[in-house]
């Protein structure tokens, strides 16, 4: 479990796409939960069970609420994966 600052980065905004976190993490999103202020955190989120977005978006649709990712502090229970390195050169993951 690790607390992330928002990371401005607009790819979490993108859609129902669950392979996101991979692309950003290099790991699995297993759940996660999002601060809303400096005193009040969300409930948790499990990805693709409970964790849609009920504010349709008018460029992307529907999206996972780690879509506020990118503008709030977030906190993650990961699963690192080395699954997907192409090679011991690829510094990506």
């Amino acid at each position: 479990e690790m607390v992330y600052p928002p990371d401005d980065n607009p790819i979490w905004s993108q859609g129902l796409d669950m392979n996101l976190d991979m692309v950003q993490l290099c790991a699995d999103v297993v759940a996660y939960k999002l601060r809303w202020s400096t005193t009040l955190d969300s409930d948790w989120y499990v990805t693709g069970i409970n964790d849609i977005n009920p504010i349709l978006h008018p460029e992307y649709g529907l999206r996972r609420m780690w879509s506020y990712f990118q503008t709030h502090y977030h906190t993650c229970v990961i699963c690192k994966s080395n699954k997907y390195k192409i090679n011991s050169n690829d510094t990506k993951c």
